[in-house]
């Protein structure tokens, strides 16, 4: 199966997204990378002026989209990624993806994950606390 795993890649260590990829491949799937972080513009400078944050994270979901539309992955496992926007992930759920988000860093960005979820077929959480409060909002495929 192709898979799309979108997370931080970090150059200098390994960490959760390299082994998550490292174990997919070792089962036999195709795996293609995008870094949700890979900004064009530094932090330092999206956070002084929002309209280069508007900017570059637009540019950074169309990356996204074309990555989807080019590779047509069957699955889109994001870890995290606040950065993707709905649109973007209905955009690759329309071009036939299933999308999952592992959402193993709670409570890191709890709040835009909530309000993001129900852009995913399935929302995974790293505690039944968490998962909890996704059910009470009503995110039906949160676990």
């Amino acid at each position: 199966m192709r898979i799309l795993l979108s997370a931080q890649f970090n150059p200098r260590f390994e960490a959760l997204p390299d082994y998550l990829a490292a174990a997919l491949r070792r089962l036999g799937h195709e795996v293609d990378l995008f870094d949700h972080r890979r900004f064009c513009v530094p932090g330092r400078l999206r956070s002084r002026w929002p309209v280069l944050q508007r900017l570059d994270r637009r540019a950074l979901n169309a990356r996204f989209v074309a990555l989807v539309r080019r590779r047509r992955p069957r699955l889109v496992i994001v870890n995290q990624g606040m950065a993707l926007e709905r649109s973007a992930l209905e955009a690759a759920r329309a071009l036939g993806a299933r999308c999952v988000n592992w959402f193993s860093d709670y409570p890191a960005e709890f709040e835009a994950g909530l309000a993001v979820a129900t852009a995913y077929d399935a929302f995974l959480l790293g505690s039944s606390y968490a998962a909890r409060r996704h059910h009470d909002a009503g995110h039906r495929h949160a676990a």
